[in-house]
């Protein structure tokens, strides 16, 4: 299995972030993984470690729409939409997410930021909240709540 190397290697790249070599290796995947939504998946990823918002969009779109329902690529799909100032259209994408992950800090941190940019700032802050609670070493979600007017 050579020729799936590059492809590995990818992944220890995308850990160290090195998204410009795990990017080089999602673009041009062994051809048995060329169609597989994970792969559009981590290259969504990498592309937004990069700021190619539409491209990530583009690519967390064709892992959606081969399956890939799943929270990482609806937060994808909504971080890509608050990236580009559009938090309306990521909304159904962070609620979906936080339905299927209601652990996660990094879910309802985004469905905190896309309520709070809809104009839902009760909600928003209920969320950032829970985020608090989920993750309390993390200090972006007290910076994020502080930004929200959290008391």
């Amino acid at each position: 299995m050579p020729h799936f190397a590059p492809f590995h290697h990818s992944l220890a790249c995308e850990k160290r972030k090195a998204a410009t070599e795990a990017l080089a290796a999602y673009r041009a995947p062994p051809s048995l993984l060329a169609d597989v939504a994970s792969t559009d998946a981590r290259r969504g990823e990498a592309l937004m470690a990069l700021g190619d918002v539409p491209g990530a969009r583009a690519a967390f779109a064709r892992a959606l729409a081969r399956g890939m329902d799943t929270p990482r690529v609806r937060l994808g799909l909504a971080q890509t939409a608050l990236r580009a100032a559009d938090p309306a259209a990521g909304l159904p994408h962070a609620e979906a997410a936080w339905r299927a992950h209601p652990r996660s800090a990094y879910a309802a941190a985004t469905l905190a930021l896309c309520l709070a940019g809809t104009g839902n700032r009760a909600r928003a802050l209920a969320l950032t909240a829970e985020a608090r609670r989920l993750r309390p070493d993390e200090g972006d979600y007290a910076e994020l709540a502080r930004r929200l007017g959290a008391p």
